[in-house]
Formats: C-alpha cells, structure tokens, sequence
C-alpha cells in the first residue's frame, strides 16, 4: 500500500513538472514575440526621428521662410487661404 502512494506522489510532481515546463516554454514564447515588436516598434521610431529631422534640417527652415509667412490658426479658428502664388514645382 506505500508503495502506491509513493507511485502516486511522484506521478503528481511529474505532471506538476510537465505543466511548469509547458508554462515555461509559453512565457519564452511571449517573450520571443515582444522582442520581436519592441524591434519593429524601435525601427519605426528611429525612421520617424529621422524624417523630422528631415524637416527640421536648417536648409528646410530657410525654404519654408523664404516661402513668405506661415498661416497659424488657433484651435477653432478657420483657416485663411493663402494670398501667395502657388511654388513651382520645379
């Protein structure tokens, strides 16, 4: 009769093992996943940064002011159409 209940017990703390194990290998998984987002996030962030620091490049500045005035409106306020001519495109 012992000897069934020891049987017993350790046939629990495998299966016990076997579900921490598989637990586990889940979390690891998530893990590997979020990585992965963090990544693409991080990429997305870096191409951002530089595009504004496209448009913040000094050169750009200089155009945008020799463009004439920038129309600023508030919130709520409607915007004014621009008296200037349109800037060829070329």
């Amino acid at each position: 009769m012992r000897f069934a209940w020891i049987i017993l017990a350790v046939a629990a703390i495998a299966a016990a093992a076997a579900g921490f194990r598989l637990q586990q290998t889940r979390v690891r998984s998530d893990i590997c996943n979020l990585e992965g987002r963090r990544l693409e996030v991080r990429r997305r962030l870096w191409t951002q940064q530089l595009r504004l620091g496209e448009l913040t490049a000094p050169q750009n500045i200089r155009r945008l002011a020799e463009d004439g005035p920038i129309d600023v409106a508030g919130p709520g306020e409607p915007r004014r159409p621009s008296r200037r001519p349109p800037r060829p495109a070329w």
